[in-house]
């Protein structure tokens, strides 16, 4: 059975992980570098591989073997893994000449997965006789696979066509993907506490205003930047909420799927008119504020007041629907939003 340093693992390449987080390319190379995450480069350009001890090494007692004396080389891996330090560079200049190789990689199931190779973890797979060599065989491999544990790779092939680095052929391990995204989201979450001239009324739950502190945070941004994270990412909106309200009582997850479309009112239609509101009731909420946060608000109020059409989930269920609510998992959201605490 083969021996791997790290065998299936779960990758997405940087041009998925930057839609899929909702991020610019610097701001993930900044990511990158803080999480120390590694890079998976799959150059388009044939590549050759070899094994040695790292440059001005001091060679001891358990290198009595030698330099790659088990002769590895390397022509048929798909890619390679690089330093914090080199992956920054790529992913910054999309050029991998001048970059030291740390593992080797196979891509595995279609390009959804990785196996990854260190020096040694080659030397266990290799073999003095027929069948296998355990630890200890008596053929005296061990001293042999022991200085592996202090070389490493390098690029034999100087001259290559191309050492360009297209972005869909690099790749990032999913468990540093997920280090990296919470990175970004940290830095763009909003200030809760700022909720622009939102009213806070004692109608207002904790949800109800967060909603309108996130509104408040995306328009600000969008006006000053036209950040492109916030007009096409849910993600981080998502990872926002799914942090501040983690383990209290009002986020639901149909509330924290469509929380994205309640923030930026993506799609909705509603016809406020059909509530029959009044200039007071829109002129307390946010300069601007879209239809969306306009019914919750009142929503609240009126469930509050012990309204009949705001008491119990199917009658609310039917308002919602009667003014242009059209989306069953919607209709929970908005019902789950205006029973929070």
């Amino acid at each position: 059975m083969p021996i791997f340093y790290q065998s299936d693992e779960p990758i997405s390449s940087a041009k998925n992980a930057m839609r899929e987080i909702g991020c610019s390319l610097e701001e993930l190379t900044i990511a990158f570098c803080e999480s120390k995450a590694s890079l998976i480069v799959v150059p388009s350009t044939p590549f050759h591989i070899g094994v040695r001890f790292p440059g001005n090494y001091r060679k001891g007692i358990f290198d009595r073997a030698g330099e790659n004396p088990l002769t590895i080389d390397i022509e048929d891996a798909d890619g390679f893994t690089l330093s914090p330090i080199d992956s920054a560079k790529v992913l910054r200049i999309r050029n991998w000449k001048t970059v030291t190789p740390q593992k080797i990689a196979w891509l595995t199931h279609n390009y959804r997965s990785v196996n990854l190779h260190t020096p040694y973890s080659l030397s266990l797979q290799q073999s003095l006789h027929e069948g296998e060599c355990p630890p200890h065989c008596v053929c005296g491999i061990e001293d042999r696979r022991n200085t592996y544990k202090n070389q490493v790779f390098f690029f034999k092939n100087k001259l290559l066509l191309s050492t360009q680095a297209d972005l869909n052929n690099c790749y990032i391990l999913q468990s540093d993907l997920d280090l990296i995204a919470k990175k970004v989201h940290e830095k763009t979450k909003p200030n809760f506490e700022n909720i622009g001239d939102y009213q806070v009324n004692e109608w207002s739950n904790s949800f109800i205003i967060d909603i309108n502190a996130a509104c408040h945070h995306l328009k600000n941004i969008t006006q000053k930047s036209n950040h492109h994270l916030y007009n096409t990412n849910e993600e981080a909106i998502k990872a926002w909420f799914g942090e501040r309200w983690k383990g209290k009582k009002g986020l639901t997850a149909a509330c924290l799927r469509q929380i994205h479309k309640i923030v930026k009112n993506e799609n909705i239609g509603i016809d406020l008119d059909a509530l029959g509101i009044s200039e007071e009731e829109i002129s307390r909420n946010q300069k601007g504020a879209a239809d969306i946060l306009i019914l919750i608000d009142i929503a609240a109020e009126r469930r509050m007041k012990k309204m009949r059409d705001y008491q119990g989930s199917e009658k609310f269920h039917d308002k919602l629907m009667s003014i242009g609510v059209e989306t069953d998992e919607l209709r929970q959201a908005i019902y789950s939003i205006i029973k929070a605490k």
